[in-house]
């Protein structure tokens, strides 16, 4: 029995420098690409590419936000589970025919990225109506003093788009 007892002391101690030998050898990538659940074909009414771009050069030069001036800050990743949170927003205003952050079911941006299955810890929401392009909708918010600060904060990370007729809904999260 003592011997068993011994023999686990060793075993335990031998397996423990392999296990330390094993994790150094590990190569660790140094950006993890986050895995998104698949959402199904989400289609949208405008090219998320060109709008990304453009967004992404708004906050990589810095602009001025009505008299605060914003410093350049790291570009945003498209995320389709924001793009579907976006969406429904857009839906729901186009459908209702209604222009504000509260759903006409009463939902809020949270409960919309809740029900997208994003995890977040940090949200904001520009909404823009009218007649636009792409490039016009990111101008439309970068002339708006607060919808600019939002859209230049460097705390988010990710963004989605939605757009359905004239109504333009974007969801920044980290």
């Amino acid at each position: 029995m003592r011997i068993t007892h011994l023999f686990k002391k060793q075993a335990l101690f031998y397996m423990a420098g392999i296990i330390c030998t094993m994790s150094a050898c590990v190569e660790i990538p140094e950006t993890l690409e986050k895995v998104e659940p698949e959402i199904g074909l989400l289609t949208l009414e405008f090219d998320h590419q060109k709008l990304l771009t453009h967004l992404n050069e708004v906050r990589t030069k810095g602009c001025v936000c009505g008299d605060r001036e914003m410093p350049p800050v790291s570009p945003l990743n498209w995320n389709n589970l924001l793009a579907k949170a976006a969406q429904k927003h857009s839906n729901d205003m186009y459908q209702n025919n209604f222009f504000n952050h509260i759903g006409s079911d009463n939902s809020t941006l949270e409960i919309r990225v809740n029900q997208s299955g994003y995890k977040w810890r940090s949200l904001g929401e520009n909404i823009a109506r009218g007649n636009m392009d792409e490039i016009r909708a990111v101008q439309s918010w970068k002339d708006s003093p607060s919808h600019c600060q939002l859209m230049m904060d460097a705390d988010f990370l990710e963004v989605g788009v939605g757009k359905k007729g004239v109504f333009w809904t974007m969801v920044l999260a980290k």
